[in-house]
């Protein structure tokens, strides 16, 4: 398991990380999201401006990945 999963079954320990929509299935509340992204900015070394939040950056494990590939991040 990489970190990633890691962070994301730490903050939603019943998610199903091969879900296509882990806000539509309720793994993901704006709670979740915020802490997500914190967990995120301190995990690798990154900032997430509030303007640049697209909550399609969230939906699933692919699009989360692709969001770390745009702020640097090897994955």
């Amino acid at each position: 398991m990489n970190n990633l999963e890691t962070i994301l079954q730490e903050i939603v320990a019943d998610i199903d990380l091969r879900s296509q929509d882990f806000i539509g299935e309720g793994f993901l509340d704006s709670f979740a999201l915020i802490s997500l992204i914190g967990a995120l900015e301190q995990s690798y070394h990154i900032s997430i401006f509030d303007e640049e939040i697209e909550i399609q950056d969230y939906v699933n494990l692919e699009s989360i990945k692709n969001l770390l590939r745009k702020k640097g991040v090897k994955i």
